[in-house]
């Protein structure tokens, strides 16, 4: 588990990020990319889909795909233009569902054994969408202006905290937790929201899950895994 701070006014970390160390799946052409999320939609996968395309490739027809997806809670879906990063993330995930589930856990045992009722009532959890920002451009032949400046970004959860009795929530937790992305990939989340954000988060707990196949095989050979799985 990684934790980063959010950078200060006067100091941002400069974040490199590396693309074969990527787990997103290059695309060259809108056929490739429409495909990839047809076939993520209609498998109903519990882990997210991550493509490496650009924003021409990214084409209307695909979006109003994952639009529709979306509005039919199949999916949450983002694309980053700074990196050209589609991240499509499946509604209904058993790793994210223990996530959320454990962060409920902590804050009721907090309600009983830390926190006073006036601080509990200031501390939110939800994972709500937030809008970034891209850098202005820069350079005249920059060709970043003919990608969007402003997306929708999801957590997987955030942890609000605001004042007793105020209507204004301020951000200041976000937690991504990652199965099928790398931990480079995590990294780039935690960068984009720390630096794109408005400064509001000021701490961003990634956690990169990894399985171990070679002891999932043997249990799935034992005994107790094939009385449970019947």
């Amino acid at each position: 588990m990684q934790f980063t701070m959010a950078p200060s006014a006067i100091s941002q970390p400069s974040i490199t990020y590396h693309p074969k160390a990527s787990n997103a799946i290059p695309v060259d052409s809108p056929a490739e990319a429409q495909n990839h999320v047809i076939s993520f939609l209609l498998s109903r996968n519990e882990e997210n889909l991550l493509l490496r395309l650009s924003w021409d490739n990214l084409t209307k027809d695909i979006r109003h795909i994952l639009k529709k997806a979306s509005e039919k809670k199949l999916c949450n879906w983002e694309y980053d233009p700074e990196y050209g990063i589609l991240k499509v993330k499946a509604m209904v995930s058993p790793l994210h569902a223990a996530l959320n589930a454990c962060i409920f856990r902590s804050f009721t045992k907090a309600n009983h054994t830390t926190l006073t009722p006036d601080e509990a009532m200031c501390i939110v959890a939800s994972p709500l969408s937030v809008r970034l920002f891209r850098t202005p451009q820069i350079n005249p032949g920059d060709k970043r202006g003919d990608k969007p400046a402003v997306w929708m970004k999801h957590p997987d959860d955030v942890i609000y905290f605001g004042e007793l009795g105020g209507e204004e929530q301020f951000l200041q937790i976000v937690v991504e937790i990652g199965f099928s992305e790398s931990y480079y990939d995590l990294v780039r989340d935690a960068s984009q929201w720390l630096l794109r954000s408005g400064g509001q988060p000021k701490l961003v707990i990634i956690a990169k899950i990894e399985e171990d196949k070679h002891q999932r095989d043997i249990h799935q050979k034992t005994e107790q895994f094939k009385c449970t799985r019947d």
